[in-house]
């Protein structure tokens, strides 16, 4: 132009836009995100508007400016489908769920891209995340189609299976349907040693506990301790849970030293209120079992 030369819009356009591009591909984030910001200002309704939009969002993300980095793919989402449409809305429910920790409005993002994409890597990252919203909202009920749904893809991580399996043992749990809860958490045992093993060791041992099978119950809850000790809530509940088999047994003096231990020593206020309770009604129960033999 400044010769005096005539430049068409469409190629204005794509030169504009290109030279924005070269700049991403070499990673000078700053020199990319002002030229892909000159290119919107500039061609609102350019070919490759909504392009350019998606790859200032990755570029505000590279500079660790998220807010910035979320408009931009709020206006891919805007624009309806298109190639970029999956990875954006990937991204912002990527941000709701971990920055904001709105797991309502993660999950419906999440489905959008499930129920839309035809892409079999992006469908089975939407329904990752929304299993991952009904165990943050403790969605049981809406989770049991979803979870037979990643079962049924065979990429998924040892953590994928855990997860789902653990969402359909708290469904069945929901039911009523205990044989069917404990043989999911059977599985979820057996993949997991973070904190869905935890529980589900736990709830195997009060399976067993709760069917007056004290030996097992006892044994169980053992494993729950020394298996999962990085899970304080988990490893107090199980200790809780032979204070109770103790007592049952009559074992009065190992069940007080239980109680007492998690009364002193406990950081989980519901749990060290449990035990003081317990803790009291076993010294209350001694007694009566003493005067009862004298």
């Amino acid at each position: 132009k400044e010769n005096g030369l005539v430049v068409q819009a469409t190629e204005a356009d794509s030169l504009s836009f290109t030279a924005a591009w070269m700049k991403y591909q070499q990673g000078d984030w700053s020199a990319a995100s002002k030229g892909f910001a000159d290119y919107i200002s500039e061609y609102p309704n350019g070919s490759n508007w909504v392009k350019a939009n998606f790859y200032q969002g990755v570029s505000m993300l590279k500079k660790k400016d998220t807010t910035a980095a979320m408009d931009c793919f709020r206006a891919v989402k805007q624009k309806g489908v298109s190639n970029w449409f999956d990875d954006a809305v990937l991204e912002l429910a990527r941000d709701a769920y971990f920055r904001q920790s709105d797991f309502a409005s993660a999950k419906a993002l999440f489905n959008e891209v499930y129920v839309q994409s035809s892409n079999a890597e992006k469908k089975l990252d939407a329904l990752r995340g929304m299993a991952r919203c009904w165990y943050k909202e403790k969605d049981y009920s809406a989770a049991t189609t979803g979870a037979a749904a990643l079962l049924e893809n065979k990429g998924i991580s040892v953590d994928d299976k855990s997860l789902a399996w653990y969402l359909i043992a708290k469904s069945k749990q929901q039911q009523n349907d205990e044989v069917g809860a404990l043989d999911a958490f059977k599985t979820v045992a057996k993949l997991h040693k973070g904190i869905w093993g935890a529980e589900a060791r736990y709830e195997l041992a009060l399976s067993q506990f709760k069917k007056g099978s004290y030996g097992p119950a006892e044994k169980a809850a053992m494993d729950v301790i020394q298996e999962t000790g990085a899970f304080d809530e988990w490893v107090t509940k199980a200790y809780i849970l032979l204070g109770d088999i103790f007592f049952k047994q009559k074992d009065y003096f190992n069940a007080k030293a239980t109680f007492e231990s998690i009364a002193t020593h406990s950081t989980n206020e519901a749990l060290k209120k449990e035990a003081t309770d317990k803790l009291e009604a076993t010294k209350l129960e001694e007694k009566k079992s003493s005067k009862i033999g004298n």
